[in-house]
């Protein structure tokens, strides 16, 4: 009996903590450390989070809410999940603006763009293999 008991109140335990991790780790959303990679219909392209904030841009550079608004690092970190903050979240085929339905349109509209412009004296990529990797074939 007292095994049994024991075992019970062990496994209580157990679980309450794992509770309490999962409870803990919820709504502290950081950006990738390693690069990630983009998956494009013919082209993926490659993104590294910690070279754009290691440059001074904030999470606001490029994710938005519903209102153009830019998010801020703590809204971000608020969220339970990354999903809202993938682009296809809310740029689909059922966004007002046709031109800004695709991934491609997305990427090419808001890092090109930026790109060109610069910070600091410095452009970044804008030619295809700046941020393409080829698909393996």
């Amino acid at each position: 009996m007292l095994n049994k008991t024991m075992l019970f109140v062990l496994s209580c335990m157990v679980l309450a903590t794992i509770g309490l991790a999962v409870v803990a780790g919820a709504g502290d959303l950081q950006p990738p450390t390693e690069e990630i990679i983009i998956k494009g219909d013919k082209k993926s392209a490659r993104f590294a989070h910690s070279m754009h904030i290691g440059m001074g841009l904030n999470c606001g550079t490029c994710h938005h809410d519903a209102n153009y608004e830019p998010l801020t690092r703590e809204t971000i970190n608020s969220m339970e999940t990354s999903k809202p903050l993938r682009c296809v979240s809310c740029h689909n085929k059922d966004f007002s603006n046709p031109k800004l339905q695709t991934r491609k349109a997305i990427f090419h509209a808001r890092c090109k763009s930026c790109h060109k412009k610069g910070l600091d004296g410095k452009n970044g990529p804008t030619k295809c293999k700046g941020c393409h990797v080829k698909h393996k074939k």
